[in-house]
């Protein structure tokens, strides 16, 4: 089962954003109120500050952060001090969380107008349209629908496979095994999963016990120590969920063994492709799930074994042959070592 949450609601503090940006967008605080930095950014999109201007203020959004380019080719650059007084006091009940300031650093005066109205003003030395990429970036992130999946998240020869099952049946040990295998392991246990426009994009939680697996009867492994760095990451695109059932669960005078009807899980929206794989004592689940990822990448590159037997069939058909046989006599008689 898969939990969503969505953090348009709950929203992060100035404080955590001029944190959390830290080595990605240098910001700095000019107006250095306390009460300022515990206001919320609540959603991920910018205002409109040309609305501001013209004091409409209908469709303004509770905790929405504007950016102001400072140079003399702007409208707020180009107003007199008086003007900006004006304006600033206008928009004082909007509980602005933050105005980002780019360009050129405004001067003593017109940053106390600032904490005059209670408004905090972070000022970016990078251009407008660098501050706006960056910050919608990681707004984009912070408030993107999220889902916390049970299962375990793997890199196999590129394609992300999340591994799901009850709980018990054998996908943390699915897991070592591959990663003995030199395939990679993004997150066991418990995988966050977010949209990223049409990409769903997972990773494990900030945690003591990021990139352990838990063996059952031994304990909790560390993946990095035992196995290397280079044996994992820190996000992974989901790209395919293999979900593992009990062979007695399954009912195998309707199981699909040929997959000729591709399956798919919705999550967060988006379709995934869908493998049921039957646990057995026989079967090597760790070998199914390196050919599930072999095979992805062949379906990429345009080979599919379903597709290629209907057009040989087709063709036999059209040719007007009705032996079928799995015996073809030319390699029966060439190779008879």
């Amino acid at each position: 089962m898969a939990s969503t949450s969505k953090r348009t609601n709950e929203g992060i503090t100035v404080k955590t954003f001029l944190k959390d940006l830290q080595g990605f967008l240098l910001l700095e605080d000019l107006t250095k109120t306390p009460h300022g930095l515990s206001r919320k950014i609540r959603v991920s999109e910018f205002g409109q500050l040309g609305l501001l201007f013209l004091k409409y203020f209908k469709n303004v959004q509770k905790g929405q952060m504007y950016i102001i380019e400072n140079d003399r080719r702007s409208y707020y650059s180009n107003l007199s001090f008086p003007e900006k007084d004006k304006f600033l006091a206008s928009v004082q009940d909007l509980r602005i969380p933050t105005i980002i300031i780019c360009g050129k650093r405004l001067p003593k005066r017109e940053i106390d107008l600032f904490k005059k109205y209670h408004i905090t003003l972070l000022y970016s030395a990078a251009s407008r349209r660098e501050t706006i990429q960056k910050v919608e970036r990681y707004l984009n992130f912070v408030f993107a629908a999220k889902a916390h999946v049970h299962g375990v998240l793997m890199d196999i020869y590129g394609v992300g496979i999340l591994i799901k099952g009850e709980s018990g049946i054998g996908k943390s040990e699915v897991a070592l095994e591959l990663l003995a295998d030199s395939h990679r392991l993004v997150s066991d246990d418990l995988v966050v999963i977010h949209k990223q426009y049409e990409f769903l994009i997972g990773y494990g939680m900030n945690s003591p016990f990021s990139y352990h697996v838990e063996a059952r009867g031994v304990g909790l492994i560390d993946v990095k120590t035992l196995f290397g760095v280079q044996s994992i990451r820190h996000k992974k695109r989901v790209e395919i969920i293999v979900e593992f059932v009990k062979g007695e669960d399954i009912d195998y005078q309707k199981f699909d063994r040929l997959r000729m009807d591709i399956q798919f899980e919705r999550l967060l929206g988006i379709k995934i492709p869908k493998y049921t794989i039957p646990v057995t004592s026989s079967k090597n689940l760790a070998n199914i799930i390196e050919l599930i990822g072999l095979s992805h990448v062949a379906n990429i590159m345009g080979e599919n074994p379903i597709n290629t037997i209907n057009e040989k069939l087709s063709m036999k058909k059209k040719q007007g042959k009705k032996d079928l046989s799995y015996i073809d006599s030319f390699y029966f008689i060439a190779d008879n070592e």
